[in-house]
């Protein structure tokens, strides 16, 4: 065999090889001159798409889904031009008539620096552009579904700080989607700063795998400047092989109407609903907390137990309307004297009781009893009359007349009725009944209940 007739058989195997290689790929693969663009080289999977060698670049893009041809012509004029990479994704013409997606790689065969030919790609990758469309639709409608949620939701990259927020969450706080930066500093940044220690505090635990979740009820400052009460729900659902938390995920529930109702139930548990003060059982907890107090610093304070001089007088001949109307002036009138550290109390009919928990001594407590005194000259209208009315006051301090509640209110209750039986509409402070003369003390056949 001559040397020629050996290079020829070597070629020939080269090509048969090359053949054999070219259609046991998944891909099309096929070569283009460059000065003309005519198909010079072409497998089987190529060919059962274009039919044989002699097709131009032009016949190609022809074959393409007519919603992607300008595309592909546009980005393959630019390749061509620049003599660079080409690689898209387009909807290619099937056997079938139908189009399928393929991307399409196409790059330059270059001979002493000038591009001579092109050698081009094209995988079907119809079921991976159909996977990544279902994931996309899917993401499309849970991201619909959270935004039309009641409650807010948070995807956060614990590493970055950056998060992703759904509209609703930014609508519970009064801001528009994109407005401000989701962050996780900015969800920080609007937490009531008396919460802010112990709700860190709380989420911490959280990553360092204390508590499997995080759940906490605060405050978050919303656009307006107000405070808005939500309870927070949340998890780590992404750490690193050390533990290191990376992504946190998590729901945002206004519960503003229910924080409203728990504490209107609540104030109408501890509070009189006539005259908005303190009721018997808050007022107790208040002393009893005092009194504990008073055990650890040793400082005084003093109680104040007072009610209205012949109210039933009033309810008797105005009626009982024309009475509470009066009591509620009165509860408002003590508000006007007294500091908001002191504590006033309604215990039931026209009794009311004041904790002063500034007043260390008698002549403090005093000076404050005789301003509610003279508060109360002035007349009060009730039902087109004027009234006159005044308070009978009795006065005990603690620890000197004693170191519990019972004690205490029982020697105020004693100096109230003191002040009832030397004329009214004035203050005494508890003396024990051993030391009272005989004629402050109350007659056998009277009963305290005798002087209101």
């Amino acid at each position: 065999m001559s040397r020629s007739e050996f290079q020829h058989d070597t070629q020939a195997a080269s090509d048969r090889w090359l053949r054999t290689l070219t259609d046991a790929l998944p891909q099309m693969v096929w070569v283009s001159r460059a000065y003309d663009g005519v198909t010079i080289y072409a497998n089987a999977r190529f060919e059962a798409i274009f039919g044989t060698q002699g097709d131009t670049c032009a016949d190609h893009i022809a074959a393409h889904h007519p919603d992607d041809r300008q595309r592909v012509a546009d980005d393959w004029a630019t390749a061509v031009a620049a003599g660079d990479r080409f690689e898209v994704e387009a909807r290619l013409r099937s056997p079938d008539g139908g189009h399928r997606w393929h991307k399409i790689v196409i790059v330059p065969i270059r001979r002493e620096g000038t591009v001579v030919e092109w050698l081009g790609t094209a995988l079907d990758i119809e079921q991976i552009v159909s996977a990544r469309q279902d994931v996309q639709r899917s993401e499309e409608r849970l991201a619909h579904a959270l935004n039309a949620a009641s409650d807010g939701f948070v995807d956060c990259d614990l590493i970055s700080g950056r998060a992703w927020v759904s509209d609703r969450y930014w609508a519970m706080l009064g801001y528009a989607p994109g407005e401000i930066e989701a962050h996780a500093s900015t969800w920080r940044a609007l937490l009531h700063p008396s919460e802010e220690a112990d709700v860190m505090q709380r989420l911490h635990a959280h990553y360092e795998g204390v508590e499997p979740l995080f759940e906490c009820e605060h405050r978050l400052q919303r656009k307006d400047g107000s405070w808005g009460w939500f309870l927070t729900r949340g998890c780590v659902v992404a750490r690193d092989t050390d533990g290191l938390p990376l992504r946190y995920v998590g729901i945002h529930m206004d519960i503003g109407v229910r924080k409203a109702t728990e504490l209107k139930v609540a104030h109408m548990a501890s509070h009189d609903a006539l005259t908005g003060l303190a009721n018997r059982i808050l007022f107790h907890e208040r002393l009893e907390r005092r009194l504990i107090k008073l055990e650890r610093d040793g400082r005084a304070f003093a109680l104040l137990y007072l009610d209205l001089d012949r109210f039933k007088l009033v309810n008797d001949t105005l009626g009982h309307a024309a009475g509470d109307a009066l009591l509620r002036e009165v509860a408002h009138r003590m508000r006007e004297v007294l500091r908001s550290w002191d504590v006033i109390a309604r215990l039931g009919g026209d009794e009311f009781a004041i904790l002063l928990d500034r007043a260390h001594d008698e002549q403090a407590a005093a000076g404050v009893a005789e301003r509610l005194l003279a508060t109360m000259a002035a007349p009060v209208h009730l039902a087109g009359q004027s009234i006159q009315v005044s308070l009978s006051i009795g006065l005990a301090i603690a620890p000197l007349h004693g170191r519990d509640a019972d004690t205490l209110l029982a020697c105020a209750d004693v100096a109230l009725y003191r002040a009832k039986l030397e004329g009214r509409g004035t203050c005494r402070t508890y003396t024990s009944v051993s030391s009272l003369n005989p004629a402050q003390r109350l007659p056998r056949h009277l009963t305290t209940r005798d002087l209101r």
